[in-house]
């Protein structure tokens, strides 16, 4: 039963770090289609 949780609960960390990967990816897609008007923001 121990190593079922302890099974489980690698998974749900695995499932988080993939998350806020997919998340962080996201994030830089959408910094990436910005750029220009961040680049106008900052003058």
């Amino acid at each position: 039963e121990k190593m079922l949780m302890a099974r489980g609960s690698g998974r749900d960390e695995a499932q988080k770090l993939h998350r806020k990967w997919l998340e962080h990816r996201a994030f830089m897609v959408e910094l990436a289609c910005n750029k220009e008007w961040l680049a106008k923001m900052e003058l």
